[in-house]
């Protein structure tokens, strides 16, 4: 019995070193629902490299290194070549140094809404020290550039802020218009129970911009529309 225990840990040891790098695409495409894949990975789990895609959008090459000892202390370390870096332990996800580009098709998945309008563009997301946990804190920043779509007769329409703050339990959110003819604002909450409370209106002077407002949320009065973006 004592030579099979000890076989098996060795078993499970061989299987852990030798872990191919297409296991982190598996647990992107787990924590993201699918929207992150790393595809062609390269290498091993441990120290790899992968093409970046988003929403089916290849989004560029990165590569990867995790550390196995800190797994002894149950922390799961990855360091990114961009700086970035990932740190999962029991208690919660941080993330640091988070700077990414991603294509607005992301943006597809928040709502039905969100689809109906087939966003267009770039996402910036930025963060320095970010903590998902019961005791969330930190801000991440995600710019909408050259926002468009093929229900707006006016492209590009602008850039738009989202901001997600921690606070511990609740995540707020904030929508903010950086510039652009299309204005829109909007404030809202995610906690665990209760899930996204979200008040946001978008209004502009322009014509051609007004087909895509219908399309984001019904009309409430003095050419605003509320915008269903969750």
């Amino acid at each position: 019995m004592k030579r099979l225990a000890i076989g098996f840990i060795l078993y499970c040891c061989f299987l852990l070193v030798t872990l191919p790098a297409s296991f982190m695409d598996r647990i992107a495409a787990h924590f993201t629902n699918g929207t992150i894949r790393l595809a062609n990975a390269r290498g091993s789990f441990w120290q790899g490299s992968a093409t970046l895609g988003a929403a089916g959008q290849d989004c560029g090459a990165l590569s990867w290194k995790v550390s196995p000892m800190e797994l002894l202390l149950a922390r799961l370390h990855i360091r990114f070549d961009s700086g970035m870096e990932i740190l999962a332990t029991p208690s919660g996800i941080e993330l640091k140094n988070v700077s990414l580009d991603l294509p607005a098709s992301i943006l597809a998945r928040m709502s039905r809404q969100m689809k109906a309008i087939r966003p267009q563009g770039d996402i910036r997301i930025s963060a320095g020290d970010f903590l998902f946990s019961s005791r969330s804190k930190g801000q991440i920043s995600a710019i909408w550039e050259n926002a468009s779509s093929p229900f707006s007769h006016v492209n590009p329409l602008g850039s738009y802020r989202i901001t997600i703050t921690g606070t511990g339990p609740t995540f707020e959110i904030g929508l903010e218009t950086v510039n652009g003819p299309l204005a829109l604002s909007g404030k809202g909450t995610w906690t665990k129970k209760g899930g996204v409370q979200f008040s946001g209106f978008g209004q502009s002077g322009n014509e051609g911009v007004v087909e895509l407002l219908r399309l984001a949320g019904p009309a409430v009065g003095g050419g605003r529309y509320a915008l269903r973006l969750f």
